[in-house]
């Protein structure tokens, strides 16, 4: 009795500090470099928002005070941007809001220190961030989650849908503070020591299959993808959220996307948005006397032609040793395979279609991006490419002989096993 008590005061009084604490979300710490950061914190209520920066870890050499005035727009928040730091050095900061205040700290990155550089990524949290203890023990740079933080969004339950859970601002705002501490606690503690940068995927976005205008419904009754048109504003509120409620590392196009490059010591990076101006993957088969095929438009894209001339050009023209794509959905060009065999099947189960179809979404579903970016690093002898992918709630590696270029998926940090690899072996293939 008396230990349920105890759990009782300890919940009531953790609940409590939750309502009563002036800084509602954050500190996270993002767009690190060699010599500057970016911190977001959100707070709740107007008043400055003061940072003590320190030179070291036990807060005891002042390097400089910031301040910032909270955004009431942005769900009270503040970007504070740090920069004349040194390269590779661990940076202590108190973040100060009325009577509250939150420690944390940081390392820049180190140039001179290419080997001793560790990234840490992945995708789809969900049902648990307690693997974020488990990775804080090895102490990443950084780490990039590519995608589905959460999955605030609404399931798309009809062709018919007409609301988004970015539709509304205020809901939006709400799913950032979950994002921050609410939903992930201990994912809030890493982010307040861990640089950290995001790219979204479908989840975080819109809806489930969710592309440049629309969202999909899986009509399982029909055998067919429903695109599910969306408001324009829906997207606009997405991509105003992220630009000014995460502190993100510089966007290439701010009106094209969330596309980002990061530049560490050993690598050139690029983080793809897969989302903002994807053409809907529906529109890559069509139905010939009830037997869907795949017979993709001309230039169907999942980039988009600023984020393709962007990606192609920095593979083609980067000088550093490796160049890391870091996309939301995995690459390997030998799951067109499985698509394919899926589809063969239909005239035993029309499900079997509608399951192949739903793989078009990746980029096997885009052999105008796909195939062009292979090409490129073919035919120009580019080396050290390699794919960092997520999304599909399972682990996996190719050395390339499979994917086309070695990938590494790492799609579940808080989902179950989906066990696909599994599935596909069953099916005779090895991808």
């Amino acid at each position: 009795m008396k230990n349920g008590t105890g759990i009782l005061f300890f919940a009531a009084f953790l609940a409590l500090h939750i309502i009563t604490a002036q800084i509602k979300s954050g500190p996270v710490i993002g767009s690190v470099t060699d010599t500057s950061a970016i911190i977001y914190v959100s707070v709740r209520t107007a008043d400055t928002v003061w940072c003590d920066l320190f030179s070291d870890t036990s807060y005891s050499f002042l390097a400089g005070k910031y301040f910032c005035v909270p955004r009431p727009q942005f769900d009270t928040s503040c970007k504070i941007l740090i920069n004349n730091l040194n390269a590779g050095n661990y940076y202590g900061y108190r973040i100060y809001h009325n009577s509250d205040t939150i420690n944390g700290y940081f390392k820049t990155f180190d140039f001179n220190n290419a080997y001793h550089f560790r990234i840490a990524f992945g995708s789809c949290i969900g049902l648990s961030d307690t693997i974020f203890e488990l990775i804080a023990t090895y102490n990443p740079d950084l780490t990039v989650i590519i995608g589905d933080w959460g999955y605030y969004d609404f399931p798309i339950n009809s062709p018919n849908m007409d609301t988004f859970f970015t539709d509304d601002w205020n809901n939006l705002m709400t799913v950032y503070q979950k994002r921050y501490r609410l939903s992930f606690p201990r994912l809030a503690n890493y982010m307040r020591t861990h640089p950290v940068a995001w790219i979204w995927d479908d989840h975080d976005f819109v809806a489930d299959g969710s592309c440049a205008y629309s969202a999909t419904y899986y009509n399982t009754s029909a055998i067919k993808l429903d695109t599910v048109p969306y408001n324009p504003q829906t997207k606009n509120h997405a991509r105003w959220a992220y630009i000014n409620m995460f502190p993100h590392y510089p966007l290439i196009d701010t009106t094209g996307g969330i596309f980002q490059e990061v530049h560490l010591p050993f690598a050139t990076t690029f983080l793809i948005d897969f989302r903002s101006n994807k053409a809907h993957f529906a529109r890559a088969f069509i139905n010939n006397n009830n037997t869907w095929q795949f017979l993709p438009p001309p230039q169907h894209s999942t980039l988009g032609t600023s984020q393709r001339n962007w990606l192609f050009n920095g593979i083609l023209n980067s000088n550093s040793c490796w160049k890391i794509i870091f996309s939301p959905d995995v690459f390997n060009k030998k799951l067109k395979d499985i698509m394919n065999l899926l589809l063969s099947l239909q005239s035993i189960n029309g499900q079997y279609a509608l399951a192949g179809m739903a793989m078009a979404e990746w980029w096997i579903g885009y052999p105008y991006d796909q195939d062009t970016l292979l090409y490129l690093i073919q035919n120009n002898g580019v080396s050290g490419v390699l794919v960092c992918s997520g999304d599909v709630h399972t682990a996996a590696m190719d050395d390339g002989a499979n994917a086309g270029i070695p990938e590494i998926v790492a799609g579940g940090l808080g989902q179950q096993n989906s066990m696909l690899l599994k599935t596909i072996q069953q099916l005779g293939q090895n991808p």
